[in-house]
């Protein structure tokens, strides 16, 4: 089978999108209704995949859709907490 080659992230998060979307709307029907997909893609890539080399795109999918929900939870919500406090001390 050839190998799928990506010019930039852009395609390759568009290639994962529907996936993206698939675990955004299983994270809204729990009730966490302010998940993006960029928030889901900017998790993954910065956190779970950042020593990682040479992931292939059904690995990817695999991640997206397996992954731990209330991880991404409590790094969502303290992601918002330090929001909350930096704005809380620049008022």
């Amino acid at each position: 089978m050839d190998e799928i080659k990506f010019n930039s992230l852009q395609e390759l998060y568009n290639r994962v999108k529907p996936a993206l979307n698939t675990k955004r709307h299983e994270l809204i029907s729990r009730g966490y209704t302010y998940i993006t997909n960029k928030d889901i893609w900017n998790y993954l890539t910065n956190y779970y995949w950042a020593e990682s080399q040479y992931l292939s795109l059904c690995e990817m999918v695999d991640d997206i859709l397996n992954m731990n929900n209330d991880a991404f939870i409590k790094h969502m919500n303290n992601i918002i907490s330090k929001d909350i406090e930096r704005v809380e001390t620049n008022e």
